[in-house]
């Protein structure tokens, strides 16, 4: 019979409990550039790149919608991968995938090239968050799910944050070719970031996240509290709506500068970036149900404002108390999603309810991109988006979730 030798054990646990902070920092960068650079950047350069490439809202949305599927159906297969193989290649190859991608975006001459870059680089965001989500939970203590989610979503909102700063002023100085070096820029940086993935990144050495084995996956499916965070997610993913067609709505509904939009932008990503970890702290403390309802609320109340008010203050207002909740959601049910499973089966979970978060943002940009064409007015989707995420609030309410042990 052996024994464990009691200093070698608080030893390791203490390097463990330290290269948590590493991982972390870690994931936080490549979110950043991931979904920050690659996936909330589109909204911005929607109205350069729909003159560029002569098509409607429609097709404009279509585009989102690509972009989506492509993140929609690896977020699924992303997890998969993780669990089997580990996160680090499977992060290091969609990270070069995105970037190749992005840098591709700004030399494209035709509509259907971007489709087919968009639809990759959605599998390559996918293919970064998803593993980042699952590892950073196998290395996280147990009542710290939620600071955790919320840490590495902030990425995602630091992302917006230097995107939003740096576009507005890439579309002034360069003109209407601006949207091609945003693209390019955003690329190299996301190449560059994959150097820090494949140097830092590595599994918990307990085995629980990339154990080698995709056994537990039937597992994940047959749970019914993930089955109703799937449903919430899916319903969630309608705030999409507003953040692909705000910016389109200022400047083409409202007629604002360029200047004055990438402002009110600017705004938003401020408040993101702020707010974006404390919502998962709030749930940790009072629960993921309530921390949703807190969240939730003004989000929908931020998508109805400009249905109502569109004096200029009230639009900042719209922009910044939006920019405050929307990442909230994100890191509250990702960190619930996470409750509800064994900690080896992190990234399984995530990986599932992303995908139905993913089919939400996909199908709601192209619903409401027609609705403008036949209305001629952005209104009836922000309506539209606005009433389905009260209905996912309704759903996560009300819906058992039961903790795993």
């Amino acid at each position: 019979m052996t024994t464990q030798d009691p200093i070698s054990t608080e030893r390791a646990t203490s390097a463990t409990s330290r290269y948590f902070w590493v991982i972390l920092g870690t994931g936080y960068i490549l979110i950043l550039a991931a979904m920050g650079f690659g996936r909330y950047a589109y909204p911005m350069l929607l109205p350069s790149m729909q003159d560029s490439l002569g098509v409607t809202y429609g097709p404009m949305g279509v585009l989102g919608t690509v972009n989506l599927i492509g993140y929609l159906t690896f977020s699924l297969g992303s997890g998969i991968l993780a669990t089997r193989f580990g996160a680090k290649p499977v992060v290091a190859g969609s990270m070069i995938l995105l970037g190749v991608c992005m840098v591709g975006l700004g030399m494209v001459s035709t509509y259907w090239v971007a489709i087919v870059l968009l639809l990759l680089a959605g599998i390559g965001t996918a293919g970064v968050f998803t593993p980042c989500a699952g590892l950073g939970r196998a290395w996280t203590p147990r009542n710290m799910g939620g600071f955790t989610m919320g840490l590495l979503v902030m990425g995602a909102s630091s992302g917006i944050l230097i995107a939003s700063y740096i576009i507005p002023l890439i579309l002034v100085t360069q003109g209407a070719s601006g949207w091609r070096s945003a693209w390019i820029y955003m690329g190299i940086a996301t190449l560059a970031a994959t150097i820090i993935g494949v140097v830092t990144l590595k599994e918990k050495p307990s085995g629980v996240a990339g154990a080698g084995s995709s056994m537990g996956w039937g597992e994940v499916f047959r749970n019914r509290s993930i089955a109703g965070i799937c449903l919430t997610y899916f319903l969630l993913g309608f705030y999409q709506v507003y953040a692909t067609f705000f910016v389109a709505y200022l400047r083409r509904g409202m007629n604002l500068s360029t200047e004055l939009v990438g402002n009110i932008w600017f705004y938003w990503a401020v408040l993101g970036f702020l707010t974006m970890m404390l919502w998962g702290i709030i749930s940790d403390r009072i629960g993921r149900k309530w921390a949703l309802a807190v969240c939730v609320l003004p989000l929908v109340f931020s998508v109805f404002m400009p249905l109502f008010w569109q004096d200029i203050p009230l639009l900042y207002a719209s922009a910044m108390l939006y920019g405050a909740t929307f990442g909230g959601p994100v890191a509250i049910v990702l960190a619930a999603a996470a409750d509800v499973v064994p900690v080896r089966l992190a990234a399984a979970a995530v990986g599932l309810v992303t995908a139905f978060f993913g089919l939400g943002q996909a199908v709601s940009p192209t619903i409401a991109g027609y609705l403008t064409d036949l209305t001629g007015s952005f209104y009836p989707g922000f309506a539209m988006s606005g009433v389905v995420m009260l209905m996912s609030l309704v759903v996560f309410v009300l819906w058992p979730l039961k903790r795993a042990e």
